[in-house]
């Protein structure tokens, strides 16, 4: 599975390399993606992120298949709520899918991408990181588990639910909100994204749901998520009922997209707006590892 962002972000086999344009110059960093072990540890912190670039990610298989990850923010227009159209955009921003639940790679490429939709709530108070099931006790993994009350806006409307980072894997924070339409991790590190893996153990016999019933689930940087939240904040001191939008796009070669991403057996090729791009291939079957060839293309 590959995994990137233009400029910044590329994933092979669970491991996000990060790369950040900054005028002249390149950095790299390894990040591993704490599959089991959703702790808030980041490190040293990566200087900020250039605005000038826009910033999109685009997830890929070895079979042809990528799909971009956004999440977009509307206001609802009052004047046509009745109608649920007419909704005023506010802001989008780039976002990574989970690897489990409806947003893994197989489930996007069986129905060629997901969109769903909701009224967008704040993470939950008293337990932002949504590690407690209703009750206070877990969730995942837990024999007889009673069933959690349907997520729901006050109107009975679908929700996207915030949730932040750390205490508890990422399966445990969807699988305590599986009823809503979606879920949004906020990253406690303010600039990077990874690809949020499963738990390996899965859920437990008598928990009464699946893997495949989890939601669409995403993670946005710490300053994205915080940016939501203001957004959210302003939106609701004026009256206003604010919507939110994950939109998992399939690409498609007719109508290039940057960064352009296509993987096969045999090889993997990411291309940049700026002519410039990147072709791996495999070792022989003898060696271990990639070869990396530095293109350019006229798309």
């Amino acid at each position: 599975d590959s995994f990137l962002t233009e400029p910044r972000n590329t994933l092979y086999d669970r491991t996000t390399i990060s790369w950040k344009s900054s005028k002249g110059s390149w950095r790299r960093r390894l990040v591993g993606d704490n599959a089991n072990d959703d702790s808030s540890e980041e490190g040293t912190a990566p200087d900020p992120v250039d605005e000038d670039y826009e910033r999109r990610v685009v997830v890929a298989d070895m079979e042809g298949n990528s799909f971009k990850c956004e999440v977009v923010v509307n206001k609802v227009n009052k004047a046509v709520e009745e109608s649920q159209t007419g909704d005023i955009f506010l802001s989008s921003f780039p976002c990574s899918p989970a690897f489990f639940g409806r947003s893994q790679l197989p489930n996007l490429s069986k129905n060629d991408g997901e969109m769903v939709k909701g009224v967008l709530i704040r993470p939950p108070l008293g337990d932002p990181l949504g590690c407690k099931r209703s009750g206070g006790t877990a969730l995942l993994n837990e024999g007889n588990s009673r069933q959690v009350d349907a997520e729901r806006g006050e109107d009975g409307s679908s929700v996207l639910q915030m949730i932040r980072r750390g205490d508890c894997n990422f399966m445990r924070k969807v699988a305590n909100h599986r009823y809503a339409e979606g879920i949004i991790v906020i990253n406690s590190n303010p600039y990077e994204l990874f690809v949020m893996s499963g738990d390996i153990t899965q859920p437990g016999k008598n928990s009464g749901y699946s893997d495949d019933d989890l939601p669409v689930s995403v993670m946005v940087s710490g300053q994205d998520g915080e940016a939501m939240i203001q957004l959210l904040q302003d939106e609701e001191l004026k009256g206003n009922k604010v919507n939110s939008e994950i939109h998992l796009t399939k690409g498609s070669e007719e109508v290039i997209t940057f960064p352009f991403v296509k993987g096969s057996k045999d090889a993997l090729q990411v291309l940049a707006s700026n002519g410039w791009g990147i072709h791996a291939v495999p070792h022989s079957p003898e060696q271990v590892g990639w070869q990396l060839f530095i293109t350019q293309h006229d798309k």
